[in-house]
This record gives C-alpha cells, sequence and structure tokens, in this order.
C-alpha cells in the first residue's frame, strides 16, 4: 500500500473512531449532536491540560492542515464532475 493510501485509510479509521465516540456521548447523555461535540472538544482541552500541551497551539496547526485537505478534497470534486473532455483540456 503506497504511504497516500496508508495517510487516508489512516485518516478514514481516525474519523470512524471519532464517530463512535460521538455516538457514545450522545447515547450515554441522551444528548443532542451539537452538545455531544461541545462535549467531545472539551474533554479534548482536558486531555491536553493533562499532558501540559497548548490546546491553541495544536488548534492553530491543525486548521491550517484542515484547509488544505478541503482545498484537495474540492479540487478532486469539481475535477470529477467536470465531462472527460473538459478535464483532458485543462490538463494539457
Amino acid at each position: 500500500m503506497s504511504a497516500k493510501k496508508r495517510i487516508t485509510a489512516g485518516e478514514q479509521s481516525t474519523k470512524q473512531a471519532l464517530r463512535e465516540v460521538l455516538r457514545g456521548i450522545e447515547a450515554r447523555g441522551n444528548v443532542t449532536r451539537e452538545r455531544a461535540l461541545i462535549n467531545l472538544l472539551t474533554d479534548l482541552r482536558h486531555l491536553m491540560d493533562d499532558m501540559g500541551e497548548d490546546f491553541h497551539w495544536f488548534s492553530d496547526r491543525s486548521y491550517a492542515h484542515y484547509v488544505r485537505e478541503r482545498h484537495r478534497y474540492l479540487k478532486a470534486l469539481a475535477e470529477r464532475r467536470q465531462p472527460r473532455t473538459v478535464r483532458k483540456a485543462v490538463r494539457e
């Protein structure tokens, strides 16, 4: 498996794990999705405090990663929506 596929698989498994944690929070406390997300982020902040890490430093850097990943995703999505002849012409 290529490095890119391993990274993508890792990202997917991380997102899946977070979805399961979120569902657990919702089920455990019988709370809304909004409240469950707030609880999840709050607990992450507490965990990072316990580890002596600066949540905001990591949050800033993670946002930059998110923006790059989102841009790549939207670009790929737009390319898939173009007719094949247009995609070929754009590449040339």
